[in-house]
């Protein structure tokens, strides 16, 4: 299985041993070859206390404890499922789910085609972080800038006298991140839109952040919160791991959409780390008992 965990969760147990140490968690995943999924934000939030002097965490060294764990990390997925979509659009087929995966950090930030690193043999996780905290440090503070934009941008969809229609809106949400990924379709966009739209498994992880996004528009009384855009990046790895841990607030909304659209979302969340374990040490014991009947 692959597991991906909200950053605060991987900072306690990493910093803290808590809920268990991070040497339990790794027998717990090798058991049966479980994988720790990381996304770009989750080392990035991670390594946010290198912007602070005075902050007590030595980021290398909870990196090199993070890599000794079986990992994989996930990244480009708008850009991958997009791609999808419109070759299978184009070729009139369905579309198949991508796999937006990487065995190392440094893919995850190229935007196109292999790193410039990607000919380094061994070039560890604590090693990458610390080239982009010294040649690219504003990376780090990337997402701090994005919450203000964000109020806005929600308060303006609030105020609509007559809202478009989610078909009609997911257009322009389409084609804002065609935009986003730099890529250009020679298609009509809004009959490419109304196709996407018309299955929740085409481009699945933009489908499942634009349901939560107008979900928490409708709640008026729903304040918009520092760590919202964060979650939106946890929230567009949901499709594609099989178990994963979210808070309370943004657990609740996934779930909400999940029932709509009818996907098995609802099934893989947790907002406890203890209920996901619980999961994974049932599914070993599970497996050990399949295999010594098997072996019998």
């Amino acid at each position: 299985m692959k597991i991906y965990l909200d950053t605060k969760d991987l900072i306690n147990v990493f910093e803290n041993s808590q809920p268990f140490s991070a040497e339990q968690l790794n027998e717990i995943l090798r058991a049966n070859g479980h994988e720790l999924v990381l996304s770009f934000l989750s080392v990035i939030e991670i390594s946010a206390p290198l912007l602070n002097r005075d902050a007590q965490t030595n980021v290398m060294r909870l990196l090199n404890s993070i890599e000794k764990l079986p990992i994989k990390y996930i990244s480009k997925i708008f850009n991958f499922e997009l791609k999808e979509a419109y070759n299978a659009f184009s070729e009139g087929r369905e579309y198949r789910q991508i796999s937006p995966f990487f065995n190392r950090f440094d893919y995850t930030i190229e935007d196109d085609g292999p790193p410039p690193t990607h000919d380094f043999i061994n070039y560890p996780l604590s090693e990458i972080v610390f080239d982009l905290w010294v040649h690219s440090p504003t990376i780090f503070k990337r997402f701090i800038t994005y919450t203000k934009k964000f109020r806005n941008i929600v308060s303006a969809d609030r105020s609509l006298v007559k809202p478009p229609t989610l078909r009609e809106n997911f257009v322009k949400t389409v084609g804002r991140a065609l935009r986003q990924e730099k890529l250009s379709i020679s298609l009509d966009l809004t009959t490419f839109a109304n196709w996407v739209f018309d299955k929740s498994e085409r481009c699945p992880s933009i489908r499942l952040g634009y349901e939560v996004y107008h979900k928490i528009t409708k709640n008026i009384g729903d304040k918009i919160q520092y760590g919202d855009i964060p979650d939106f990046s946890h929230l567009n790895c949901i499709p594609y791991v099989d178990l994963a841990t979210l808070d309370r607030r943004m657990c609740s909304y996934t779930a909400q959409v999940s029932t709509k659209l009818g996907t098995d979302y609802h099934k893989k969340i947790y907002v406890k780390l203890e209920e996901l374990i619980r999961i994974l040490i049932t599914s070993n014991t599970a497996n050990e008992t399949k295999h010594f009947k098997e072996s019998s």
